[in-house]
């Protein structure tokens, strides 16, 4: 896993009202490492499911509690690395749903760890020292997507 510096990372209570923060710090440093908007929101959505997830099903809303997203990023990957001390859960193990079989259902939850699988490239999950879930999740930055932004972008009349 990656290293991140401290200064790109955002540490709150374990709180719903927290992941306001949590996506407002996604979204900036998506927008700067150069993704479309559609991109930026499609990794903000992930990362807040994946936050929302630890949030409620292991710190249960526990203000006490602490949740750690970092974010780093070079010319081809963004990192995010998620960090608790809840119980171990390895997200990348976990049984992803039938999407047919849960629209016939009408179920509206559930679908947070199948959504950031969709969205972001790599993830990996280590416990690390008995106590502390890092899950990291990267997404690959398209070059072809950016020259294509900036030639729009030039092409566009004042």
């Amino acid at each position: 896993m990656k290293d991140i510096p401290d200064n790109n990372s955002i540490t709150v209570a374990a709180h719903r009202k927290n992941l306001h923060a949590i996506r407002t710090f996604v979204h900036t440093q998506a927008c700067r490492a150069s993704f479309s908007d559609a991109e930026c929101a499609h990794i903000e959505l992930a990362i807040d499911e994946v936050c929302a997830n630890v949030i409620e099903h292991n710190y249960k809303d526990d203000e006490n509690e602490r949740l750690t997203v970092a974010i780093d990023f070079d010319p081809d990957k963004f990192y995010v690395t998620i960090t608790d001390n809840g119980e171990q859960f390895n997200p990348t193990e976990a049984k992803l749903p039938n999407l047919q079989q849960h629209a016939h259902e009408y179920r509206t939850r559930g679908l947070g760890i199948y959504l950031m699988t969709k969205v972001m490239n790599e993830i990996h999950y280590e416990y690390k020292n008995n106590e502390i879930n890092c899950l990291e999740l990267i997404k690959y930055i398209r070059h072809d997507s950016i020259e294509e932004a900036a030639l729009i972008e030039e092409a566009e009349p004042v």
